[in-house]
């Protein structure tokens, strides 16, 4: 691909200052260098092998101390059989017996009566150990049920799932019982997961931590799932055929309904099977009514949870889910934007959303702060005067710029419910924007909601801001094209620490709750310093890719161009690093420890150091 680098140009045909792609092929180079993904990365077989598969020392270590983790639980592994090749079955039995935690029993599901070469197999592996375990179906009464034979089965204090052709590395059992001895509380766990073709490992897909908003849009948990047994006896009645092909989806948001703490793994200790047939080789579309079960197991999902909405095919990316959402009546939605001259920007921005939101009941605020142009004030008069949705603060102010005085000025004059900040330099580019974002704003344990903005070249300006690993935040993947991106990134509903305050929707309970923005921060890091203390309450900060908009991006108050200004900055990093500096450590626990420390592209993590993230102090 070819990434975008930019300098200033002082005007634009518009009369607007903006930022001009300028392509200098250094410039290419160095961006693509930072931003070859682990996903793609043909380096990565060499890497999982030499940099981040356990070594044999290591697993030595594992067999002499298993029996003294703080926690021993009995694993049951189902497995459905059928007709099953005999190299395939053999090489995932060979992964479970290598395992370096012991207690464990392998409870094969087979649905082929009438192949007697499979039963010979079968057989074969069970003499092999005593923890292996037979149960014989009359027939194939499809994945669902076929999984539930083995549930009902199973003997463990946690059930675990492993497709018949796909394998385990030997340390997988061993590093879940640490992650429940971390965590006692822990009813469901999942690990990181990669692609084995033949005999070589690729596109990894090193997951985040438990995300709700991801898992409706796909079930990015999958491989390996494992479950508290006594949470899936008080499922009741499990699951039925109509599920066959997202069984395991639907289970997740079941038991993820109920569990008390979810444990992600950050290792990759399960390798799915690409071969002709698999789901692995041909994606989820290749089996037919997968897509179906999925779009089910998603809206039953809102039903139980009771949020009023519909899931449907999707419309940007037809292999997936989207989440249309019902409101009646509509919540208001107070717009907040700051602004100080710059009104051919504002006009833009006021009428893009005037012309492109199809949600009705919303009020405009603009805080006036320190404009000195008669154009400005000319333009306040004439909104106010069209619309009475529209209204004009004044700030008091000093002369200088406290973006975060400026807010607490305009969510005090605000009358919504819910409160949306949104810089005077952006274009609205899709018109269900509030939908999505109140929809998601709505639930209790989501406090904060973001958006993607994009440059008017088209490429990535935001898309979510990294917190944590990384010497000050910054957003990811900035610069790059427009595309999905790292394992669906761009494209996927996800959670992190924080998000721009650009655009950044919350509640007025929650901003309250916090204390609004910090005004000591006047100028950078305010917002993302605000979506720390919103998670410190235990709520989630989303960013919804499919709202949409451009950003000038600083137009107004320009860059950082003054020794003063320079300044300030590093002041405001100071006071933000004293406040989190855990975090900048440490990193994100939605953003996985494996990618290279200070990447916001995603790319490879070439130390190699075993070392898990810190305890979280305020992740739900």
């Amino acid at each position: 691909f070819v990434v975008a680098c930019y300098r200033d140009t002082p005007t634009a045909p518009d009369g607007i200052h903006v930022r001009e792609p300028h392509l200098l092929d250094a410039d290419r180079r160095f961006f693509a260098d930072l931003a070859t993904r682990a996903d793609t990365d043909p380096a990565y077989d060499w890497w999982f092998r030499r940099v981040h598969r356990a070594s044999p020392r290591t697993l030595e270590l594992q067999r002499a101390c298993a029996q003294s983790l703080p926690e021993y639980p009995l694993f049951s592994i189902v497995v459905p059989l059928f007709h099953t090749p005999e190299n395939f079955l053999r090489d995932m039995v060979d992964s479970v017996i290598a395992q370096t935690y012991d207690r464990w029993e392998l409870v094969l599901v087979n649905a082929s009566a009438d192949d007697e070469r499979l039963r010979a197999v079968v057989d074969d592996v069970c003499e092999r150990d005593s923890r292996i375990r037979l149960i014989e179906l009359d027939d194939n009464h499809g994945i669902t049920l076929n999984t539930n034979a083995g549930i009902r089965a199973a003997r463990g204090d946690f059930v675990a799932f492993l497709d018949h052709d796909d394998t385990l590395e030997p340390d997988a059992l061993y590093c879940y019982a640490a992650a429940i001895g971390d965590e006692p509380q822990t009813d469901m766990l999942y690990c990181d997961e990669d692609h084995l073709t033949g005999d070589r490992y690729e596109m990894p897909f090193f997951k985040p931590d438990w995300d709700l908003d991801r898992l409706c849009y796909e079930n990015y948990v999958c491989h390996m799932l494992c479950v508290r047994a006594s949470v899936l006896d008080d499922l009741g009645e499990l699951p039925g055929p109509e599920f066959d092909g997202a069984q395991d989806h639907n289970l997740t948001l079941l038991v993820g309904e109920r569990a008390r703490h979810v444990s992600h793994v950050p290792r990759v200790l399960y390798h799915w099977r690409k071969h002709e047939g698999s789901t692995a080789q041909g994606g989820a579309e290749q089996k037919e009514g997968t897509l179906e079960a999925e779009r089910l197991a998603i809206a039953n999902h809102l039903e139980r949870t009771g949020i009023a909405g519909t899931c449907t095919i999707g419309k940007r990316m037809p292999w997936r889910c989207d989440i249309d959402f019902a409101f009646d009546p509509e919540p208001l939605v107070s717009i907040v934007i700051p602004n100080k001259d710059g009104s051919d920007m504002l006009r833009a921005l006021v009428e893009s959303i005037f012309q492109k939101t199809t949600w009705t009941n919303y009020e405009i605020v603009i805080v006036e702060n320190n404009s000195e142009e008669p154009e400005t004030f000319a333009l306040y008069r004439h909104l106010q005067k069209t619309d009475d949705r529209v209204r004009v603060v004044q700030q008091e102010t000093d002369g200088s710029f406290n973006f975060s005085r400026t807010i607490n000025v305009g969510f005090e004059a605000a009358q919504g419910e819910y409160l949306l900040m949104l810089n005077n330099d952006m274009e609205l580019l899709t018109g269900d924007w509030l939908h999505k974002m109140v929809g998601m704003c709505q639930r209790p344990d989501v406090g904060v909601v973001g958006a993607r903005l994009l440059y008017t070249n088209g490429c990535i300006q935001h898309i979510g801001v990294d917190a944590g690993r990384i010497y000050s935040p910054a957003h990811f993947n900035v610069f790059l094209p427009n595309d999905p991106g790292c394992n669906e990134f761009n494209e996927a509903p996800h959670r992190l620490l924080a998000t721009t305050g650009a655009c950044l929707m919350t509640k007025r309970s929650v901003f309250q709750a916090v204390g609004g923005m910090d005004e000591v921060l006047a100028v950078d890091y305010n917002d993302v310093d605000f979506c720390m203390r919103v998670c410190k309450l235990g709520l989630a900060v989303v960013v919804s890719p499919e709202v949409c908009l451009t950003h000038y991006e600083s137009v107004t108050r320009g860059g950082r161009t003054t020794a003063a200004k320079r300044a300030r900055f590093a002041s405001n990093l100071g006071r933000y690093a004293s406040r989190w500096g855990d975090y900048l450590a440490c990193g994100d626990p939605w953003h996985s420890p494996n990618f290279k420390w200070g990447s916001l592209y995603f790319a490879l993590d070439w130390n190699g150091n075993e070392v898990w993230p810190c305890a979280w102090t305020f992740a739900p």
